[in-house]
């Protein structure tokens, strides 16, 4: 086996040792009813509950995104348990198990094994009228040959859209971290006291690699990748046009807020017995909360032209 191929299976490996950790596991059974996405909210002030109705939401804006009929024909790029799959076919679109018989859509979604990187033996050229994911496409590797893919499948006219996270830069952290020291002294019990410029150099530090060893922890590749214009430049150079990103932070911020309280009293055990690196999901919940002016939740679309061509 190449050391390419050894690379890409170890990481595979730690996507799955995520999602199937025990910790994962009661948190999507029991909080998210299954759901791996963010919930959807008017503004950043919204009371998080009830989140199941706020996870519909945000399904149905990315339907919206799509805007594509009744009977187009969609690709959801990890799927997940197949949440967002049927709700796509609830509403007339697509043809693209478990879940998707107990909801009786059946007959409307299709479920299949592939690498984001080569779709080749699923789906032919210009066979599809849209494309999305929901907070998935964070976990490849290979972004530019993803998006090469999509393009490819994609019908001339059909459209792409996805739900993903988005840094703000690292090089302009410590312009960034009021917020975090403000919530770090607050929930932390930390004496206020005036920071000079190399104690907020240190803040911001500590920041940027909390969140470098949540993505590297939470096997979110892509996550060190996605700074200011990447993901607009990757889409453009793949041949897709009319590339709107939309920041959605403000949006999820009370899901972000209900993750941070719940995982509040846990992190400051965890921290204290020095474990806190053992639970990915507890870790991801305080960096998300805390170092919010960091990262930003973004909604992307983007089109195939009708003169596009497909790449072979």
């Amino acid at each position: 086996m190449t050391s390419e191929k050894l690379q890409i299976l170890h990481k595979t490996n730690a996507i799955r040792a995520l999602y199937d950790s025990f910790e994962s596991r009661l948190g999507y059974k029991l909080i998210m009813r299954e759901a791996r996405h963010f919930g959807c909210y008017k503004d950043e002030y919204q009371r998080a509950h009830p989140l199941h109705s706020h996870l519909r939401e945000m399904e149905d804006v990315l339907l919206q995104e799509l805007d594509l009929p009744e009977g187009s024909k969609v690709l959801d790029v990890g799927c997940g348990a197949g949440r967002v799959a049927v709700r796509m076919a609830k509403h007339g679109l697509f043809k693209a198990r478990t879940f998707a018989v107990a909801n009786g859509v059946q007959s409307r979604v299709n479920v299949h094994d592939c690498d984001y990187r080569d779709l080749r033996g699923n789906f032919a050229n210009d066979s599809m009228d849209g494309i999305y994911s929901m907070e998935t496409l964070v976990h490849a590797t290979d972004l530019q040959t993803m998006f090469r893919e999509f393009f490819r499948v994609l019908k001339p006219g059909g459209h792409v859209a996805f739900h993903e996270y988005n840094h703000v830069g690292k090089e302009n952290a410590v312009d960034h971290v009021d917020r975090y020291i403000s919530l770090r002294r607050k929930y932390f019990f930390i004496r206020q006291g005036k920071l000079d410029k190399p104690a907020r150099a240190q803040a911001a530090s500590d920041l940027v690699e909390l969140g470098e060893n949540f993505n590297k922890d939470a096997a979110m590749f892509a996550g060190e990748m996605w700074g200011p214009g990447v993901m607009r430049r990757m889409l453009e150079q793949a041949g897709f046009v009319d590339v709107v990103i939309q920041d959605m932070s403000k949006n999820i911020r009370p899901n972000v807020r209900l993750f941070f309280q719940l995982a509040y009293v846990l992190f400051l055990v965890l921290s204290t017995l020095r474990i806190e690196g053992r639970f990915t999901n507890a870790c991801g919940a305080m960096y998300g909360w805390w170092g919010q002016d960091l990262w930003q939740y973004v909604a992307v679309t983007a089109t195939k032209p009708f003169d596009g061509t497909t790449r072979s």
